[in-house]
């Protein structure tokens, strides 16, 4: 099938992803410093000076105490200018309560002259208090860096085995067991 002259769908930026992550839900960073579960945040970018950092924080809290166990977190960060040699940047992810950041583990970015950079963050398993917001944290640690954010540029891939963030309060999840044995009912008084 043939969609353009280089046989990519019109969608290629998110079919890629989908094909680097399948299923795998994420967090996309947003300019405003907040992370989203969406892809529709329109593009921007985000200068974070030499020795400084940025926190993104998730745009819900947990609704309920959560553990998040030890496992390697994926993602991508773009940026707007190739990082050369020499020059690098940490990512990290942990939670932030009260606007505290705690980070359970992160990783060193090193240039390489390029603008997209893949990580692995090998971190230990973290609590998060309801209220708690689940959150990353960049560094630059040389000459500063402007993130590009929105749509698929940079994000954060959540473990296999997080536990679901945001965790849906207990009413919600009433109304849709209430939904589901409703309509069960309805199929069954048609057979």
């Amino acid at each position: 099938m043939t969609w353009n002259h280089f046989h990519f769908p019109p969608f290629y930026p998110f079919f890629i992803e989908s094909l680097h992550y399948p299923w795998a839900p994420a967090w996309y960073l947003h300019d405003d410093s907040t992370m989203y579960r969406t892809t529709t945040n329109p593009a921007g970018n985000l200068t974070i000076e030499s020795g400084s950092s940025n926190l993104w924080i998730a745009d819900k809290p947990a609704q309920t105490n959560l553990m998040f166990p030890p496992g390697v977190w994926t993602g991508r960060i773009t940026l707007e200018t190739p990082l050369v040699s020499g020059e690098s940047f940490s990512v990290a992810v942990g939670n932030s309560s009260g606007g505290v950041f705690a980070a359970s583990g992160s990783a060193v970015i090193n240039g390489d002259g390029g603008t997209e950079f893949d990580f692995q963050i090998t971190a230990d398993s973290f609590e998060m208090v309801k209220d708690d917001y689940l959150a990353v944290n960049i560094t630059d640690t040389t000459t500063g860096i402007e993130v590009k954010t929105g749509g698929t540029q940079s994000y954060l891939v959540l473990l296999d085995n997080a536990p679901p963030y945001p965790v849906p309060e207990l009413p919600g999840v009433f109304l849709i067991m209430v939904g589901l044995l409703m309509l069960v009912g309805f199929v069954g008084r048609r057979w």
